[in-house]
């Protein structure tokens, strides 16, 4: 049996509110390119941020480790080197 390669898109936005988008009829935006990505796919409507700061939130989420251990305590330190992450995970 010959196994694919999974095909997925992970959409991470910065300095975007996760109820503002197309499919809450309670906010005034559009979105029609994520709409149509969210018909063909997985919208997830409760979620949590790690850290209020982008790069230590990425590198949780991509790690998988929590904030304390995810080796990226601000947004001016650099992810370390050989660190498991699901990016590569799916790239190999």
């Amino acid at each position: 049996m010959t196994h694919r390669r999974p095909n997925i898109l992970f959409v991470q936005t910065d300095q975007q509110r996760g109820d503002w988008h197309g499919a809450n009829p309670m906010v005034p935006v559009r979105t029609p390119s994520l709409d149509a990505l969210r018909e063909r796919g997985l919208l997830f409507t409760n979620a949590i941020c790690p850290s209020p700061l982008c790069a230590p939130s990425r590198a949780c989420l991509a790690s998988g480790r929590e904030y304390d251990r995810c080796g990226v305590p601000s947004n001016s330190v650099d992810w370390p080197s050989g660190t498991v992450n699901y990016h590569r995970l799916l790239r190999d």
